[in-house]
């Protein structure tokens, strides 16, 4: 029948196939080519005559293998009718892997909550990427410095730049230091500035 507009979406798959058995010695037990979710999936015959559900049983893996309550004798004929249209499982649950890629993802759609913890590693972060102010200012970063552990801690010998100390706090340089002019270094109340 044809659709006015966009025609909908199949639900199902077309799969229409007959299984047919020629029997030539007293058999009940048949492996079907198809899969079967259901009784309702296939459709059974013989000589004509359809069968009922208490005429038979579907066993095996996907239940392929179909078990007569009879045996059938020569020159007698079963067929198994498998549905045009079956039923097709659609996963609501997660997606397969590999699945979603970068384009279906919604600009500022993951968020710190949608992030794992230690899910951010080195490798994940470009060489610049985190500048002075991403670092948290309560914490004390240790400055230049040379060998294993940084064993030697060392300091610019020229200061080109303003510098004001926080009250009651303490600072250690080892010298010989200058000042560049125009610029200078103010030592807060309370605080002390070494030289060494």
């Amino acid at each position: 029948m044809p659709y006015l507009g966009t025609a909908p979406t199949p639900f199902a798959s077309p799969e229409t196939f007959e299984d047919i058995f020629p029997i030539v010695t007293p058999q009940s037990v048949f492996t079907l080519s198809k899969d079967v979710t259901s009784e309702t999936d296939i459709l059974i015959s013989i000589n004509g005559v359809i069968q009922h559900g208490n005429s038979h049983i579907l066993s095996g893996v996907n239940n392929r293998t179909l078990t007569l309550d009879e045996n059938l004798e020569p020159e007698d004929e079963l067929r198994v009718l498998h549905y045009g249209f079956k039923a097709v499982s659609i996963n609501t649950g997660a997606p397969d892997d590999n699945s979603v890629t970068t384009q279906k993802i919604s600009n500022s759609a993951v968020e710190t909550l949608q992030i794992a913890d230690d899910a951010v590693t080195g490798p994940k972060i470009n060489d610049g990427a985190i500048s002075a102010n991403h670092i948290n200012s309560s914490l004390s970063l240790a400055g230049p410095s040379h060998g294993s552990n940084s064993i030697i801690r060392t300091n610019a010998k020229n200061i080109s730049e303003n510098i004001i100390f926080d009250e009651d706090t303490n600072g250690m340089t080892v010298g010989p230091i200058t000042i560049d002019p125009t610029y200078y270094v103010t030592v807060s109340s309370g605080s002390t500035w070494t030289i060494i």
